[in-house]
């Protein structure tokens, strides 16, 4: 089983040419085994803002304690729904009133399993015995848009869009030798999943850097940002 304070973890996040700012937050705790990538939703003012104070409740309300694990997962998911209350009455009490959001993809790692909770489209992945697999269903929908063929992408849930918010959640195995990925749609939206797989499978130092990197090199406009939880074998 793999021990807490053993876990290699890296994270990296980096704006895209596209943004006047990055708009995606991320956390990694791993004495807390709490990690979360959030991304603010480009078309709504304040998104950056969004994703950070998702990020920043989930540091102070779920990395502080030390709870028996659906303890510690239940307290995560109830610090992302005040977050999601908050958020949505701050847009409705300002003048005008606004609306704003971010993904959030929240990743709490016990000794022997993982819970996976998320709501929008940031992923997580988790790479197991050579293959990868994605743990997380995109919350989006496609809608005509401009030209006839042609469609845009829009979210179905986010955090801070409505006054209530449902997290989806899987809980995995995790073992010695898994990965998970977390990561924001400015890297799977041009790295496939054979790359990701098989830049995973490498390991070495900083693999969320080149991920990112990779991302970058492939020509992404939107920002980037992966954290990665690796359990190695530890000897008994």
């Amino acid at each position: 089983m793999p021990a807490l304070a053993h876990l290699t973890v890296s994270s990296s996040s980096c704006q895209g040419a596209a943004r006047t700012r990055n708009q995606d937050a991320f956390l990694a705790a791993p004495r807390a085994g709490v990690f979360a990538v959030a991304d603010g939703i480009g078309g709504l003012p304040n998104g950056d803002w969004a994703s950070r104070s998702i990020v920043q409740a989930l540091e102070d309300e779920a990395t502080g304690t030390s709870l028996p694990f659906e303890q510690q997962v239940r307290l995560a998911e109830d610090a992302v729904l005040r977050t999601n209350r908050s958020l949505y009455e701050t847009g409705c009490r300002a003048a005008p009133p606004f609306t704003m959001g971010s993904t959030i993809a929240l990743v709490l790692v016990g000794h022997d399993r993982a819970a996976c909770l998320w709501a929008g489209d940031s992923r997580i992945y988790l790479h197991h015995e050579g293959a990868l697999y994605l743990l997380t269903t995109d919350h989006v929908e496609k809608i005509p848009f401009g030209a006839a063929g042609t469609s845009r992408t829009v979210l179905t849930r986010a955090v801070g869009s409505a006054p209530r918010l449902k997290l989806d959640r899987v809980t995995v195995p995790f073992a010695p030798g898994d990965t998970l990925l977390l990561c924001s749609d400015g890297v799977f939206n041009v790295l496939p999943a054979s790359l990701l797989r098989d830049l995973i499978a490498a390991r070495g130092e900083n693999l969320a850097d080149r991920i990112v990197t990779e991302a970058l090199d492939a020509g992404t406009q939107d920002d980037a940002t992966a954290v990665t939880i690796f359990a190695p074998q530890v000897a008994p």
